[in-house]
């Protein structure tokens, strides 16, 4: 899983190069349709082959010679893929590179000058970095997130330190309460339990902060009154990266657990880019550092003077060949790339046909 800076240096070292691009669809799992992602993606190179041999043949030699490639790395899966799909890029001499992607894709095999980068951005969104932080009122764990992986890094419990007196008399009176040889406990106990809850809320604080570092959002699985205590102890900085993963699951599968914390990823990048995106709509027009719509968008790209675009969900997955122009340039003139969906990318579509872009200098 390429992250924005793998993604733009994989670009850049192919971008004047012929390569063949394949996108995979791995997501059939009847097992009577085990190979149909094998047929199809023949089928769909057969088509290419021969439409290049009809208009450019010398372009047909080297896209089958490419595509020779693609089909050597995918021997080894005689059944279904193990991912929901697959992108390979090879040029006539080698395979450039190939993954496994854990989102579906439509299948695509193309030929042309740089690899297809637009497609893969969704892609990119799930590559960031991510704390996910698991806790109720007796234990927690605190999990690492990045590039598709989920590690556990921590884990606490409280440890309760209040015990009876050996050989003190346990005494209940009418009403229920505990005390020993007539003097009530049950306040003791409590402040002792409240004390160790502390002890623990404060070593997860400690692993959250030296976990962060500068950029690190935080998603909290916890109780409501848990997680205020929780973000209450923190800092200022990290407060504002605080995403409510909603109540804590000690139970989830791996499975579960990793979608959970892909979420979470999701949930930070809308609120990220959602927040760019106004910054950009509140400083338009002359001397400002921010552009919306196609033709402004593209034409400070080429300028160089984008220090992010952002381009909607909405248009990469239905307009794929137009956002390709765009995505080029971003990654050859190094801009950040950034895909908005949910109520940034409906914004997006309103207020600037689905582009916008946060300038460096004004234009």
């Amino acid at each position: 899983m390429l992250d924005s800076r793998e993604l733009r240096d994989l670009y850049r070292r192919l971008a004047a190069t012929p390569v063949a691009t394949v996108f995979l669809d791995g997501s059939q799992r009847d097992p009577a349709e085990r190979t149909a992602w094998r047929r199809a993606y023949q089928s769909e190179r057969d088509h290419l082959l021969s439409r290049l041999k009809l208009t450019r043949p010398a372009d047909a030699v080297a896209a089958e010679a490419s595509l020779k490639h693609i089909g050597e790395s995918l021997r080894p899966h005689e059944g279904f893929l193990p991912s929901p799909s697959w992108v390979g890029v090879a040029s006539p001499e080698r395979l450039e590179w190939a993954e496994q992607i854990p989102i579906p894709f439509d299948l695509s095999v193309t030929w042309g000058t740089g690899p297809l980068v637009a497609p893969y951005l969704p892609v990119v969104g799930l590559a960031d970095s991510l704390l996910m932080v698991v806790v109720d009122h007796t234990r927690g764990e605190l999990y690492a997130y990045k590039k598709g992986e989920l590690t556990l890094k921590d884990t606490f419990e409280v440890e309760e330190t209040f015990e009876v007196p050996v050989g003190v008399g346990v005494i209940k009176s009418a009403g229920g309460t505990t005390g020993f040889r007539g003097f009530p406990a049950k306040d003791d106990a409590q402040g002792a339990l409240a004390a160790d809850r502390e002890r623990m809320f404060e070593a997860v604080r400690a692993s959250i902060s030296r976990r962060a570092g500068e950029d690190r959002w935080i998603l909290v699985c916890a109780p409501p009154d848990v997680q205020t205590s929780l973000s209450r102890g923190l800092g200022p900085d990290l407060q504002t990266r605080v995403l409510d993963g909603g109540s804590p699951d000690f139970s989830l599968s791996d499975f579960d657990r990793l979608g959970l914390a892909r979420e979470g990823v999701r949930q930070a990048r809308q609120r990220r880019d959602g927040a760019l995106l106004d910054q950009i709509l509140n400083d338009l027009g002359p001397g400002g550092r921010g552009v919306t719509g196609r033709q402004d968008t593209l034409k400070a790209l080429s300028q160089d003077a984008t220090g992010a675009l952002l381009v909607s969900e909405t248009m990469v997955r239905t307009e794929s060949h137009a956002v390709e122009p765009f995505v080029r340039e971003a990654l050859r003139s190094g801009a950040d790339v950034r895909l908005c969906d949910g109520a940034a990318g409906d914004l997006l579509m309103q207020k600037g046909q689905g582009f916008a872009g946060h300038l460096r200098f004004a234009i």
